[in-house]
């Protein structure tokens, strides 16, 4: 399987294909890398070629109506990809207990609303009745670090 079939499944995955290193350059997760978090993840095979795996992974994620994790980094909008042929009724249960509730005509994707550090539910449901909860973590875009501390 070539580099770029194998950035297309890691997307597809949600496996980042780059990275910053120490030094704050950009790179990007060679083929060998790639191969062995897929390969790790399920997301192919020993045999596979990239048309038998993306078809795989495609149909699997056609299941679900949003990915089972999300982050939300605090300060930021957070869109969240729905897989969803018609509007969905959404509810977003705060660790706190409180619950907000709407509607979402385009099914494709929606966006959080700002929502505090922590861990919540988010739960889609559609016409015929078929849901599907993710947990949200909300998490701050950088942790405090004491001047003392040297790693």
């Amino acid at each position: 399987m070539n580099l770029v079939d194998l950035r297309r499944i890691a997307r597809l995955c949600g496996v980042a294909t780059t990275f910053s290193d120490g030094f704050h350059r950009r790179r990007s997760a060679s083929k060998e890398a790639l191969e062995g978090v897929l390969t790790a993840y399920g997301a192919i095979e020993g045999g596979d070629d990239a048309g038998s795996a993306l078809r795989r992974i495609e149909s699997e994620l056609a299941k679900h109506l949003v990915d089972p994790v999300l982050v939300a980094w605090t300060g930021t909008k957070t869109r969240v990809q729905l897989r969803a042929p018609a509007s969905v009724e959404v509810a977003l249960e705060l660790e706190s207990g409180v619950a907000k509730e709407w509607r979402v005509d385009d099914a494709h994707a929606l966006e959080l609303p700002g929502v505090p550090l922590g861990y919540h539910t988010l739960t889609v449901r559609q016409a015929d009745g078929r849901e599907q909860r993710s947990l949200v973590i909300a998490a701050p875009t950088l942790a405090w670090r004491s001047r003392n501390e040297h790693w």
